[in-house]
């Protein structure tokens, strides 16, 4: 669903990468990168590692620049470098569990789009309305998609809900209904 929303949103992406991958300095124009100090001690394992991880990602993304300027679709792109659940889960995903990298492309790209924004918004609300199982929040959650991308999500939501309340032959009140649906989630 949430990767339907983004696939709408090819300039924003595109834009919001390159700014992610971009270093500035406090000017606002790209830094350059700075020389390696002869008597600094060497990395640590954690930092070469880290290197690394880097290296693989600009490496990634220059793929995808190299795909683009093919003139591929974000979809073929996506599908051939495995990069599909990952675009959604960066842009819903905590502060805390992506890298800083992540974190600038996120924040480029939701200030590019205030309705991709509103989105993310009740996409990361549902996520952790589900993680920490706050059922008492599911209504207002549901009021709330009404006319947003979300609504289809929503609408699918309380068709279920409806079903296991028929399964459920009206023994147990709409509270306990809504504790079992995001159980099940």
């Amino acid at each position: 669903m949430l990767r339907g929303v983004l696939t709408g949103h090819h300039r924003d992406l595109r834009a919001a990468a390159k700014l992610a991958v971009a270093p500035v300095d406090g000017t606002g124009q790209e830094a350059h990168a700075p020389q390696p100090d002869e008597g600094a001690k060497p990395p640590t394992r954690r930092e070469q590692r880290s290197a690394v991880i880097k290296a693989a990602r600009h490496a990634r993304f220059e793929e995808v620049v190299a795909l683009d300027a093919r003139d591929w679709s974000q979809t073929r792109i996506a599908q051939t470098l495995g990069l599909d659940r990952k675009r959604g889960r960066v842009v819903v995903a905590d502060a805390s569990e992506i890298d800083a990298t992540e974190q600038s492309f996120v924040t480029a790209l939701l200030s590019r789009s205030p309705e991709l924004a509103q989105t993310v918004a009740l996409a990361r609300a549902f996520r952790t309305m589900v993680r920490e199982q706050r059922a008492g929040e599911l209504d207002e959650w549901l009021l709330a998609t009404d006319g947003t991308a979300m609504a289809g999500f929503a609408g699918g939501l309380k068709r279920e809900l409806k079903t296991i309340k028929g399964t459920m032959n009206g023994r147990g009140g709409f509270d306990l209904l809504r504790h079992r649906a995001l159980e099940a989630a």
